[in-house]
């Protein structure tokens, strides 16, 4: 089977997906990723491992924001929290560093009331992306990311791109970031915070000794309250927890730019 690429309106993500191999025979051996952007036709997701064109793969796919076009009939909160449950295809696997690959994975398998909530959030997040990247478009402003995971740069890399941001260097980790933001011209910061080497805190504590005013945006997974007035008081102008929507990363930008 070849590999295929499937024409269907994609708005990129940051969120997580479950996924196994649907097989009869051996042990299951379930998975968690991150999946890059998401359709009404399939999605992209990253893998330590390679899997074969045309494998099987059962898929709890967590999008964030969907919950208010579904038809459930359970509580309000099962609307936000549940995943959606598919059977997927492999139709595309590459190779995007030495410990990693990016598989296409095709819907086969969904349950109507589902797909239909999705193509409708999609419906929903299209037109507000068209607009701000037809806005914004050419806008000059030099992006430094500073990120560990190759997989979430390329995530937030290409959902920059959409809203109209495309001049981005990268730093996989704050000593890394140092360098790069002492080659001039970055007039903004977005960076995790569990890195190795140098953590976000400890880089934004250094960023902030010689460059007071640079906009600086954490994008972390702690959303305890302490960490958020730690990474505040460090120099951090604003934070956006993972998962997020492109809209989201949007507005926390626009923010912070006025």
């Amino acid at each position: 089977m070849p590999s295929e690429r499937r024409q269907f309106t994609r708005i990129p993500m940051g969120a997580t997906v479950g996924f196994q191999e649907l097989t009869f025979s051996g042990v299951p051996n379930p998975s968690q990723s991150v999946f890059k952007d998401v359709s009404g036709g399939g999605l992209l997701l990253s893998s330590a491992r390679e899997y074969p064109l045309g494998t099987l793969l059962k898929l709890e796919v967590k999008i964030p924001g969907w919950g208010k076009h579904q038809n459930t009939f359970g509580p309000p909160l099962d609307k936000e929290t549940r995943p959606l449950v598919a059977v997927g295809q492999v139709v595309r696997v590459e190779q995007i560093d030495p410990s990693g690959f990016e598989l296409g994975i095709k819907f086969l398998n969904v349950y109507p009331d589902d797909w239909s909530a999705l193509l409708k959030f999609i419906e929903a997040a299209t037109p507000r992306m068209r607009t701000s990247s037809n806005h914004s478009k050419e806008t000059p402003l030099k992006i430094l990311i500073v990120d560990d995971s190759s997989t979430m740069r390329r995530i937030i890399i290409n959902t920059l791109s959409r809203i109209g941001y495309a001049d981005v260097i990268e730093a996989e980790h704050g000593k890394a970031g140092l360098e790069k933001l002492g080659q001039g011209g970055v007039e903004m910061i977005i960076t995790d915070w569990n890195m190795p080497e140098m953590d976000g805190l400890e880089f934004v504590t250094i960023v902030r000794g010689s460059n007071p005013n640079i906009p600086i945006l954490m994008v972390t997974t702690n959303a305890a309250k302490e960490d958020i007035v730690a990474a505040l008081q460090a120099g951090v102008n604003n934070y956006v927890v993972k998962p997020f929507t492109p809209d989201t990363l949007k507005e926390k930008i626009e923010s912070l730019l006025g």
